[in-house]
């Protein structure tokens, strides 16, 4: 069985990877975005015009997603203990 602590030293741990891969996919969208480009729009067949948006909606759904999944569970847990 669980206790408070591991579950949220797990939620803890599982914030930090999730916001480092949320900073790396950023980053790699703005240094590389002409490369990353072509290769998505060769694997969907669509044009490079939208997929800017595609980014930024994907970057802005998955901090919102860390967010109420990882970060505010750890923080109502860490005002229990």
């Amino acid at each position: 069985m669980l206790d408070l602590a591991t579950v949220t030293s797990f939620l803890g741990w599982c914030a930090v990877i999730n916001i480092a891969v949320l900073i790396c996919a950023a980053f790699l969208v703005m240094v590389f975005n002409s490369q990353i480009k072509v290769i998505h729009s060769r694997l969907m067949a669509t044009h490079t015009t939208g997929l800017n948006m595609l980014y930024f909606n994907f970057l802005a759904n998955y901090k919102v997603l860390i967010l109420m999944f990882n970060l505010v569970p750890y923080f109502a847990l860490r005002m229990l203990a």
